[in-house]
């Protein structure tokens, strides 16, 4: 395989292989067919499925959907850029797949794009599922027909030039509409490094907010429910401490920032329910929170705030996050200077989970204290998961399989018969079997172990 496997609602497993091959595995691991491409290439990225359960995966320069039978539908043809991951994406009312600077129209493989310009940056949704098209700072809606020349924009920010900007390095749609443009490092039009600025417009390309902050190396590490953009980057030009800031469409003004004691650089984050997560490169981990309490806010409207409520209190609405207008407090947590495996998990009680290269695996309280750490010996892989009987699955670099307590006794484990590297972070299906995709003897493969650590199969 040269990319992570996909399942669909009934535990069966695509696999794309080097040769453009595409494989669907029943449950039990036999095979249930092999489409067989005419032309060799590889798949460059992780099948898609639809609804109606066709798969679509890139091979080199062509998208290729094969039925739920394993008989081809079609094969697109669209230039696609060597051995780079090009995800298909499937619209939300499943008529139309987009990858890169394309769309097609997912029952014919026909390019609607075919026509346009080369220079897009982008696709992006807006909450109801539709289409806009981002050219530099411009979003325009798709539209069913072909074009020799793009038509005016919808929404823009009229002020760009007056700022001597580059185009954004990131942009996005909020879960209520709210437009946001990025713009990080190195923006400056001679190229030179600039600082961070975030501009917020409405449906209607009013600008809401614009707002300017002295870090440079910076990255979105999240958005939330409330519309809050999260970022983190380096003061001092660049070469100084990493700094983060919560900023809203309703403010120039970050709601807050908070500068990190140790660090060199953020290299990713993670927002959920009432955290805000922040990993760097050189092995920390900071958990951000609004206080002791972790008081937290209802969100009723998107103008209108509730009063804050404790946790401790009976809180009558699923979505709720830590107030973005008190600066939190940050819990730092120095894991291990070798680095992580792969993502921390996460249980229903906050605890979080975490592995390291070096075979460390630790739990920790949601304040970042330390429940318990196992030297295991083994040299951890990929992301931890945690299977629905909440144990704690972990994976070596050997394709060795770890199952854990929650409270860090080991329950049992798996050595593969056959020696094999792993190649990317496994999956679990929802009774709890777990895929790998490993190489052995040059080839790649993929191994299925089930819940009890039996190998079910290997192909």
């Amino acid at each position: 395989p040269t990319a992570s496997p996909a399942l669909d609602t009934d535990g069966n497993v695509y696999i794309g292989s080097k040769t453009g091959d595409l494989l669907k595995l029943n449950p039990d691991g036999t095979l249930a067919w092999q489409f067989d491409i005419d032309e060799e290439g590889a798949a460059l990225a992780s099948p898609a499925i639809d609804q109606a359960g066709n798969v679509y995966y890139p091979v080199d320069g062509t998208i290729v959907s094969v039925n739920t039978d394993g008989e081809e539908n079609y094969q697109s043809q669209i230039p696609l850029e060597g051995y780079i991951s090009e995800t298909v994406r499937i619209s939300p009312d499943q008529t139309r797949l987009l990858v890169k600077h394309h769309i097609l129209d997912a029952a014919t493989g026909e390019k609607l794009t075919e026509k346009m310009p080369e220079d897009l940056d982008a696709f992006v949704f807006n909450s109801a599922g539709d289409i806009y098209l981002q050219d530099k700072i411009d979003l325009i809606p798709w539209m069913d027909t072909k074009w020799d020349e793009l038509p005016d924009a919808t929404i823009t920010w009229e002020d760009h030039e007056k700022y001597s900007l580059a185009n954004p390095t990131d942009m996005g749609i909020t879960p209520h509409d709210h437009i946001w443009y990025f713009f990080g490092s190195y923006q400056g039009n001679l190229g030179f490094a600039a600082d961070t600025r975030i501009v917020w417009l409405s449906p209607n390309s009013k600008e809401l907010s614009n707002a300017n902050y002295p870090t440079r190396n910076s990255l979105v590490v999240g958005v939330d429910q409330q519309d809050v953009l999260y970022t983190c980057g380096n003061l001092f030009g660049g070469s100084g401490p990493i700094s983060c800031q919560a900023f809203s469409f309703r403010d120039d003004k970050p709601l807050w920032d908070l500068e990190l004691e140790y660090g060199t650089a953020a290299n990713g984050g993670a927002v959920v329910p009432n955290r805000l997560y922040v990993s760097t490169e050189d092995g920390y981990i900071y958990a951000f929170g609004t206080d002791t309490t972790w008081n937290a806010e209802k969100l009723t409207d998107l103008h209108n705030f509730s009063s804050l409520l404790s946790t401790e209190e009976v809180v009558e609405t699923e979505r709720v996050y830590f107030n973005t207008e008190v600066t939190p407090v940050v819990n730092q947590i120095l894991i291990d200077h070798n680095g992580f495996a792969g993502s921390v998990a996460v249980n229903n009680e906050n605890t979080i989970f975490a592995a390291t290269f070096t075979g460390t695996l630790y739990s920790l309280e949601l304040n970042g204290n330390i429940l318990w750490q196992v030297e295991t010996g083994n040299e951890f892989f990929g992301d931890l998961l945690i299977d629905s009987q909440d144990r704690i699955v972990a994976i070596t670099l050997d394709a060795e399989v770890y199952w854990y307590t929650q409270q860090g006794e080991l329950l049992q484990s798996m050595t593969p018969e056959n020696k094999m590297q792993v190649l990317s972070s496994a999956i679990i299906d929802k009774n709890d079997d777990i895929y790998l995709t490993s190489m052995r003897g040059g080839y790649g493969h993929v191994l299925a172990v089930s819940r009890e650590s039996e190998e079910q199969w290997f192909e």
